[in-house]
């Protein structure tokens, strides 16, 4: 606990530090050396630290979720060295603080890049990166995992056009998991941006499950945009139940620096049946086998989330968000959450 509670106020004093240096300066300049510059260090990432009450009369929770900078060496404009650490999971043991670390290739055209070790999966596009969430929690009906050891290849052809594809372990592993291992994953993404938007289909499949996903982004005006997702995921188990799930978040910004986002938000389990072998007392007091059905689980919950969000700084650096979440249906209980990020 001791460990802990120091661990949070260090915290605090860096995303102060934070702050302050990306108010004072917007971006941390790039590092260049070499006999031309022709290799170039960046640096940038982000810092939130998020509260919940639930409204039920339940607990509340202060969270320190991320500290999160990404560094990446670039050589030669073709050669690059990126890793991605979150000193917030320092706090927790076993802690899954090694995002990413990876070595990639840019091809000659510098349309395709080619990554090697651990990295962000082609699956996990399907949703904002963290410091873009609007809301405060990612939309649980949003089943893909992001992070694994492997290989991916991302590039753009023709107008408009973008594919991501990775082969990797799997990515709902810790890095220092002996397991990581366990299976190998295929994920992808097609993307074509839209005059007014853009449209996607992501794939993740394993020998475990299959994750069939689509979104579409419609941003009319510049002032306003509604983005909205569907998922299917079809799990092999079965003793686990197969789950759809979709949300829709429609955003209004009429200033730059201020927000206002609804989400409707759902997912529900497709109960399977399944046979299980149980003794029994038979009536002559001899213990016999019988063949018992049994049901998975057939959970539904729907949330209905209204915030606002303030933006401070060049470039957004600091934002600060308020949600309501409203429990439409399901066991999850209406709760106020609010965040506040640093970027830098």
């Amino acid at each position: 606990m001791k460990t802990r509670m120091i661990a949070q106020v260090l915290m605090v004093v860096v995303l102060l530090a934070v702050a302050g240096t990306a108010q004072a300066q917007g971006l941390i300049p790039d590092i260049k050396f070499g006999k031309n510059n022709d290799v170039k260090l960046n640096i940038k990432g982000f810092a939130d630290a998020s509260f919940t009450q639930d409204l039920s009369g339940g607990k509340s929770d202060l969270l320190w979720n991320n500290f999160r900078p990404r560094l990446t060496l670039s050589i030669k404009d073709h050669w690059e060295i990126g890793t991605v650490i979150n000193f917030a999971d320092f706090q927790e043991p076993n802690g899954n603080w090694l995002r990413e670390l990876y070595v990639g290739y840019r091809f000659a055209n510098e349309k395709w890049k080619l990554s090697v070790g651990r990295i962000f999966v082609a699956a996990g596009y399907s949703t904002p990166a963290p410091f873009e969430l609007e809301t405060v929690n990612y939309p649980f009906s949003d089943p893909f995992d992001a992070y694994a050891w492997g290989v991916g290849l991302e590039g753009k052809w023709g107008k408009d056009w973008s594919l991501r594809v990775s082969v990797s372990g799997a990515s709902d592993s810790v890095f220092s998991d002996d397991e990581s291992w366990r299976r190998l994953e295929f994920s992808t993404r097609i993307e074509k941006g839209l005059e007014q938007g853009k449209i996607a289909v992501t794939v993740q499949a394993s020998k475990d499950f299959l994750r069939l996903g689509t979104d579409f982004t419609w941003k009319p005006v510049k002032q306003f945009y509604l983005r909205t997702g569907l998922a299917y995921v079809d799990n092999t188990d079965d003793q686990t139940s197969n789950k759809i799930g979709a949300y829709v978040i429609g955003v209004y910004r009429p200033a730059q620096w201020f927000e206002f986002h609804s989400q409707l938000d759902g997912a529900a389990d497709i109960q399977k049946s399944y046979y299980e072998w149980q003794k029994v007392k038979s009536d002559d007091g001899s213990m016999a086998l019988e063949r018992v059905e049994r049901f998975t689980s057939d959970e539904t919950n729907v949330v209905w989330t209204n915030g606002v969000s303030v933006y401070v700084g060049k470039g957004n650096v600091f934002s600060f968000t308020v949600d309501y979440e409203t429990a439409v249906d399901g066991e999850k209980p209406d709760r106020l959450l609010a965040r506040a990020r640093f970027r830098f």
